[in-house]
């Protein structure tokens, strides 16, 4: 969190701090001045490095994981002792030239003289948010720690803000995004090879310091997959499942799922069913987490809510999950909607890629924040993207099955044919969620969920 403009208010700018003190509780740093006012609280994994890091007239803060960072130190010969400070180094040596070799996720604020800058990852994996108002420049991880302080907007992945502390002017520069590259001419056993080593590669580098960690699991092939490499990676690990029941509710596909997967391949497995009671306190308490009322958000967020509670209990500070196989591989409705027309499936893939922070990235992190719990997402890696989006369309999906290759590749690596072919149940309903909303909205007598959502205090 940060705050500039002529003669701040201390107090209100603890308040907003106070907001966000549980995305990090390893150490807190601070910068009180005149003129500007910057906070951090650390959610340590890779050594334990107070910020803000200051260096002659630059100061830095950032929340990131970035996996190249031993790579680039040895290379930049930058003697940083972990990946926030090698990141610090990096923009002091090269600029923001710097970020084009960065293999990682991150949003981070850098300050050099009178000129600040703010950015994130291209995907848009860590949140940023900033308010632009009455004189006063305000930037935080999470919407509600500045909402005081003027209208919160949220940086754009494909955008740097440079704001000018003198002038209190700021600009944005452009980046550019993930393209279409040209349709790979690899056969389709070759390309299966490719995406194992990289699905391999990606879930082990973002493990690479991490002794023991959660998976977000629905028994569906996506967290299966990760969990089916992590095992084969000789990895500690505990799958964690949420679901909903009351009364005559049938039982919630992805619990069954989830215990029947866990059972056939050995996977640690702890579930927790919600009643009616348990679901509206925690309704209540997602709403608050997420800062949206929207149904389809709140429904996807209370089994992710109820599984990150669950880790945090067990002292986990990495969840992984299996968000982004469905833009990679054409698992949705939409990407078969894009094939009956013929038109490009890939474009669709990429549009749905460059949406996927307003839409998912940051709902799931506030929620794993929430529990100081840190989210990783495999599929999401950079090298992966870039491969998927060469894959022909025609091996991702057909008119009766979706993610195929996908599929084969899983078959390919070991799991068992029934597991990898499980269509897909959209989170909300697969938990029941979207059930239990429905049932407490007639509860509370609303006439629809939207209307109770909307309604509650």
């Amino acid at each position: 969190f940060g705050v500039f403009g002529k003669s701040i208010d201390t107090k209100q700018a603890q308040r907003s701090f106070d907001h966000i003190v549980h995305r990090g509780k390893d150490a807190l740093g601070k910068i009180e001045e005149n003129n500007r006012i910057l906070f951090h609280c650390l959610h340590a994994i890779v050594g334990n490095v107070k910020q803000p890091l200051v260096s002659g007239t630059s100061t830095f803060m950032t929340n990131c994981e970035i996996y190249n960072w031993k790579e680039l130190n040895k290379k930049y010969k930058l003697n940083a002792k972990n990946d926030a400070e090698l990141l610090f180094l990096l923009l002091e040596k090269r600029g923001l030239a710097g970020l084009d070799e960065v293999d990682g996720v991150y949003a981070f604020f850098y300050q050099k003289g009178d000129i600040v800058y703010l950015a994130r990852d291209i995907i848009g994996e860590k949140p940023l948010c900033y308010v632009f108002d009455n004189n006063i420049f305000a930037f935080a991880s999470e919407g509600k720690a500045i909402a005081q302080y003027g209208s919160i907007r949220h940086l754009l992945p494909t955008e740097i803000l440079e704001y000018d502390t003198k002038n209190n002017t700021f600009k944005k520069i452009k980046r550019d995004f993930f393209t279409i590259p040209k349709k790979t001419m690899l056969p389709k056993f070759k390309i299966i090879k490719q995406l194992e080593a990289l699905f391999f590669k990606a879930v082990e580098k973002r493990l690479e310091e991490i002794d023991h960690f959660g998976i977000l699991f629905s028994g569906g092939i996506d967290s299966t997959l990760l969990a089916f490499i992590s095992k084969k990676l000789g990895k500690k690990f505990t799958c964690y499942t949420a679901a909903f029941a009351n009364g005559n509710t049938r039982d919630a596909p992805d619990l069954l799922q989830a215990q029947k997967v866990a059972k056939e391949l050995g996977f640690k497995l702890k579930t927790k069913i919600l009643n009616l009671d348990e679901t509206e306190k925690a309704v209540k308490e997602v709403i608050k987490i997420i800062e949206t009322r929207d149904v389809v958000k709140v429904g996807v967020a209370l089994p992710f809510y109820v599984c990150a509670k669950m880790a945090a209990e067990d002292e986990q500070k990495v969840l992984l999950s299996g968000l982004g196989s469905e833009e990679l591989f054409a698992g949705y409705q939409r990407h078969l909607e894009v094939l009956k027309k013929k038109e490009d499936v890939n474009a669709e893939c990429l549009r749905g890629l460059s949406l996927l922070w307003d839409r998912d990235l940051y709902r799931d992190d506030l929620v794993t924040m929430a529990h100081t719990i840190e989210l990783r997402l495999p599929f999401l890696d950079y090298y992966l993207i870039r491969f998927s989006l060469a894959v022909p369309a025609e091996y991702k999906l057909n008119e009766t099955q979706n993610k195929i290759i996908l599929r084969e590749c899983a078959q390919q690596i070991g799991v068992p044919q029934t597991i990898a072919s499980r269509k897909k149940i959209a989170a909300q309903y697969g938990s029941n969620f979207d059930k239990a909303l429905e049932k407490l909205a007639k509860k509370n007598g609303y006439k629809s969920k939207k209307e109770w959502l909307g309604k509650i205090i």
